[in-house]
């Protein structure tokens, strides 16, 4: 799946937009930034199950992109990333 799955979203104002909506915004700006480095914090939470698994294939991919690409999840609730692929988990 290409982002461009989301590109419906990048030109939107965020102000009147559902809270969820507004996270899909950032992380398609944050995404277009080809950062080395990418923090989700409470990226899935909230967020409708199709959205959710569209999101996780997402940061997959542009994890995946790139060789030493670094990516880091923060949630408190673990179910929500009980799919997604990581080398390290570290649980506090």
């Amino acid at each position: 799946m290409s982002r461009s799955y989301f590109s419906e979203h990048i030109g939107r104002l965020p102000g009147p937009l559902p809270a969820h909506e507004k996270r899909i915004i950032g992380l398609v700006r944050a995404l277009l930034m080809e950062p080395e480095l990418m923090i989700y914090d409470s990226l899935l939470e909230g967020m409708g199950h199709e959205t959710a698994e569209r999101l996780e294939r997402l940061t997959a991919k542009f994890h995946a992109e790139k060789p030493g690409r670094t990516s880091v999840y923060i949630t408190t609730n673990e179910l929500s990333v009980k799919n997604m692929q990581a080398d390290v988990v570290v649980r506090i």
